[in-house]
């Protein structure tokens, strides 16, 4: 559904490309999960040609529309255009950096929480209702847990986090899967609805008892507990960038899979960042400058801010879509 909204747009705006009035700026935008990063990344890099480069957080589906309309010179996107929607918007993807999206809640009783896909789901709709639920006691043993209403709580506007979290309980969850599925926006079994990823994160800081979504950078600005994950050996996994980067192999179409990677752990809910650029772009040479420095020399700046930058294979693919 979601990508075929955005590629309906990209058909009705195909035509149109047009540069703004100041050539000296390199402007962008796209994913908001990507804006640390790209915040960070745009107070080091030093373009060789003088340019200034600027990104708006204006969310995926509306960079991608802007880059085609040529209004942006490159766009990010955490939900990936198809291999044919690519083919036929005539644009060039390549992954750039990823992260996890972590369950989490807010419990001062609590020092460690562990909870399984089929828990987290009963919880989001609505049928474990109590954080002293024996459903829940029976995971953390070692845990006393207060009689306290769970708050749900999740965004309220289209959000890539909310399409992967969503599609991670359609698999854990048969019954989430027929009755909510999975998609940048759904209808909510129970909880309440907030508008961008920083208020869901500090709704979520200031309401005891509470429990949600964001993604990994966002979760380590906070002091919420960050829920270890039942994984398909019966381990609960912690987020790490070390899991992440496991997944990293599952999630690229073209990477290849080697055998080791099928019984590692490996974090279950993943955001996967990609670049995009249209071939007619008259900035192109600046367009690849800054994300060569992004994938090469960006790589310590993501890892503090809580993102994995490609390397190994991957890298050199995306390396080689940017000569």
């Amino acid at each position: 559904m979601w990508q075929g909204f955005v590629f309906f747009f990209l058909c009705m705006v195909g035509g149109a490309f047009s540069h703004g009035e100041d050539n000296m700026t390199l402007k962008g935008g796209g994913s908001r999960v990507f804006e640390n990063l790209m915040h960070e990344w745009l107070k080091e890099y030093k373009a060789p040609s003088g340019f200034k480069v600027t990104y708006d957080p204006s969310g995926s589906g509306s960079g991608i529309i802007q880059l085609q309309k040529g209004e942006f010179d490159y766009a990010v996107t955490d939900l990936p255009l198809s291999p044919n929607q690519v083919q036929k918007s005539k644009l060039v993807q390549f992954p750039v950096a990823l992260t996890g999206i972590m369950v989490v809640a807010n419990l001062k009783e609590v020092k460690a929480l562990n909870l399984s896909g089929a828990i987290i789901a009963e919880i989001f709709l609505g049928k474990i209702k109590k954080w002293n639920d024996p459903a829940i006691k029976a995971l953390n043993p070692q845990e006393t847990f207060p009689d306290l209403q769970i708050t749900v709580m999740h965004r309220a506007d289209p959000a890539g986090s909310t399409k992967f979290f969503t599609e991670y309980l359609s698999k854990v969850s048969i019954f989430w899967q027929q009755t909510v599925g999975a998609e940048v926006i759904v209808k909510w079994p129970v909880g309440e609805g907030i508008k961008g990823k920083n208020q869901l994160a500090d709704r979520l800081s200031h309401t005891p008892g509470s429990i949600g979504y964001v993604d990994y950078a966002s979760a380590k600005k906070t002091s919420l507990i960050m829920v270890k994950l039942k994984n398909k050996e019966g381990e609960f996994i912690p987020p790490t960038l070390e899991l992440f980067a496991r997944s990293l192999i599952c999630q690229i179409p073209s990477a290849q899979k080697t055998p080791e990677h099928h019984h590692e752990s490996k974090w279950p809910i993943i955001m996967v960042f990609y670049g995009l650029y249209d071939k007619k772009n008259s900035h192109l040479k600046d367009t690849f400058n800054f994300f060569r420095w992004g994938l090469v020399q960006g790589d310590d700046i993501a890892k503090k801010l809580g993102y994995v930058p490609i390397d190994g294979k991957i890298e050199q693919q995306a390396l080689r879509q940017l000569e």
